[in-house]
């Protein structure tokens, strides 16, 4: 459960990142990566969580309710929770989208904030039921089949991160 909700977390922080690129780039939004955006961004996150651990927990309660495949709880938990899911975005949006039109063209910081989270909140809602959920499925299939490319992959990624939090601490010292 917590493999799959770390990777629909990325995948909504990377579409919102590329939104800001994109809308950033072409002058459509004045979105720059600063403070309030980074607070966005954690926002997002904290909203994305919570939808996947909405989903997960209805999940988790109908997998002991029978003897019925994995799949089949899945569908029947993503419906239970559908209407509560579309029911806080409707929500969320009217009130950021709100912010957004009140702030497009301002040129001011709530500008970004909104459109972050405008952003965030449609690819949240979207990932903890198309992205998360799917997951729990693909996950424990692709890791018993390729154990060894799953670990490989986890282990380049970490040595990855280290090389680069090292060649940034020597450029700092020099």
């Amino acid at each position: 459960f917590g493999f799959a909700a770390v990777i629909a977390l990325v995948h909504d922080v990377l579409i919102t990142l590329g939104a800001i690129a994109l809308f950033g780039s072409l002058g459509i939004v004045n979105v720059k990566i600063n403070l309030p955006i980074i607070a966005a961004i954690l926002t997002l996150i904290g909203y994305s969580m919570n939808d996947s651990i909405v989903v997960f927990d209805r999940i988790r309660e109908n997998m002991g309710r029978g003897r019925t495949q994995l799949s089949e709880v899945i569908d029947m938990s993503i419906n239970q929770t559908m209407s509560r899911t579309i029911r806080t975005s409707i929500t969320t949006l009217l009130v950021v989208v709100v912010l957004f039109i009140v702030n497009f063209g301002a040129a001011s910081v709530l500008e970004g904030f909104a459109f972050v989270l405008i952003v965030g909140v449609l690819t949240g809602t979207y990932s903890s039921i198309f992205v998360a959920s799917p997951m729990l499925l693909f996950l424990p299939y692709h890791y018993l089949r390729n154990r060894a490319i799953f670990w490989s992959a986890v282990a380049v990624s970490v040595v990855g991160v280290v090389m680069m939090s090292l060649d940034r601490a020597g450029r700092r010292t020099a």
